[in-house]
């Protein structure tokens, strides 16, 4: 899978990637500290070659190597302990990608997880609470976004 994420990725189509934006492990264990998981393995292989993307107009959550209480925008412990602040958190779930312009958001659900260490990528539609099974993985996930948008 990771082959043809990588292909697409690279492809410069649709996703906006910038180069040396890859995030060094010590920041992704002290991110997974910080927020009590371990990223699956596709998000931590796209952390670690890639690390920020933006689909359409909106950022991928990543981790944007600044002490989280100084972090904000896309960084996904800011993002989670903002929601578990505001009352907005999703029960077992990390929010990966909330795009402004619609009424969804896509998380990893932390309650399912695969026996290779995947999560599922659920989506919620925000107007009517009705949740979906997105993609088996963050990987997947990826490659449906990057699909949408061509």
């Amino acid at each position: 899978m990771h082959e043809k994420l990588k292909s697409e990725l690279d492809s410069g189509k649709v996703a906006g990637f910038a180069p040396g934006q890859q995030i060094p492990a010590t920041w992704i264990a002290r991110a997974e500290a910080a927020l009590g998981v371990h990223f699956p393995p596709s998000y931590l292989w796209w952390l670690e070659n890639y690390g920020a993307a933006m689909l359409g107009d909106q950022s991928v959550f990543t981790i944007l190597q600044l002490d989280f209480d100084d972090a904000c925008g896309p960084d996904i412990v800011y993002q989670q302990l903002n929601n578990v602040a505001n009352g907005t958190a999703i029960p077992d779930g990390l929010v990966v990608f909330e795009p402004e312009s619609s009424d969804e958001i896509y998380y990893f659900d932390l309650s399912s997880p695969h026996q290779s260490g995947e999560y599922p990528a659920m989506r919620k539609d925000l107007q009517f609470g009705t949740v979906e099974l997105f993609a088996v993985s963050f990987a997947e996930f990826l490659l449906k976004q990057i699909r949408m948008l061509s």
